[in-house]
């Protein structure tokens, strides 16, 4: 029914939306301390890990619109609420390779970025398959062996490394499909 649509809405936008951000809060908070004494006890940059809580905001923003946009049955505009929540919530496992990610201001760049992406009017693939057939699902198989192959070389933290891959690669196809 309509009401049972918005009641997965709303269960999205806690699990997808405001877990995630809770968790890039914290994080960001912690990552203050690493930042000028002088610039973290100013009150501005302060408050500014209340930024993370944009995330569900914009993931509400997002789902409402997918509940009545009729274009989205074969893929996605914008990223998915659960693919952004893979990024940021497991984020902080590719710290230790990358260590430039628990700069205080990336992890405000990239909440900024990908809370702007959930919104986006740029198609990307759905993991939907029609059929299992290799033909018409080259892509989805593509990227799941790449996937795999991720997760077993960085386990954890390639989660934000395959939601890099989804993005690139849906970036790829939009624009591929704009120049033909």
């Amino acid at each position: 029914s309509d009401i049972g649509v918005d009641m997965d809405s709303l269960a999205d936008v806690v699990s997808f939306g405001t877990a995630p951000a809770m968790i890039l809060f914290v994080w960001m908070e912690q990552s203050l301390h690493n930042i000028t004494p002088a610039l973290e006890s100013n009150f501005l940059i302060s408050i500014l890990p209340y930024f993370a809580f944009i995330v569900p905001a914009f993931s509400a923003l997002r789902l409402a619109n997918f509940n009545h946009d009729e274009r989205q049955h074969s893929e996605f505009i914008g990223l998915p609420t659960p693919a952004n929540a893979l990024f940021l919530g497991f984020l902080h496992f590719s710290a230790d390779e990358l260590s430039f990610v628990a700069n205080f201001w990336v992890l405000l760049a990239l909440t900024i970025v990908f809370s702007l992406l959930l919104i986006v009017n740029i198609p990307m693939f759905s993991l939907k398959f029609k059929h299992f057939r290799f033909k018409e699902n080259e892509i989805k198989y593509s990227f799941l062996l790449i996937s795999l192959i991720l997760l077993i070389i960085f386990k954890l933290g390639a989660f934000p490394i395959i939601i890099l891959t989804y993005i690139l690669i849906s970036l790829s196809m939009f624009a591929i499909k704009k120049i033909i």
